[in-house]
C-alpha cells in the first residue's frame, strides 16, 4: 500500500518510464530485423482497447506477449486469458501470442 497519493503517483511514473523504455527496446529490435512496429501506450480495459486498436489499424498480424508462468497467480492467468480470448474471439484479427 502507498502512504499517500504522492507515493502512488511516483510509483506510477517509475513504472511508466520502465515500460516506455521496454517498448522502445522492442521497437528497435524489430527495426534491426526490418520489421515495422508501431508502439502504442493506451489506457482503458485491455480487452476493449486492444480489439478496438487492432480493428482500426488493420494490421497483418497482432503480436501480444505472455510473460506469466505456471507459478503465476490465478488472477494473472485469468486476466491474460481474458485479453487473449477477446482478441481470439474478434473476427478477422490475426493473432500471435509469444511467451
Amino acid at each position: 500500500m502507498f502512504a499517500d497519493d504522492a507515493d502512488a503517483h511516483n510509483a506510477f511514473l517509475k513504472e511508466r518510464a520502465w515500460f516506455s523504455k521496454a517498448v522502445q527496446d522492442v521497437v528497435l529490435k524489430a527495426k534491426r530485423k526490418r520489421v515495422r512496429a508501431t508502439p502504442f501506450v493506451l489506457g482503458g480495459a485491455a480487452e476493449e482497447v486492444l480489439v478496438s486498436l487492432a480493428r482500426k489499424q488493420k494490421n497483418d498480424l497482432v503480436v501480444v506477449g505472455y510473460w506469466g508462468s505456471a507459478t503465476g497467480s490465478d488472477i494473472a492467468r485469468i486476466a491474460l486469458g481474458n485479453i487473449h480470448g477477446a482478441l481470439l474471439k474478434a473476427p478477422r484479427i490475426p493473432l500471435l501470442v509469444v511467451k
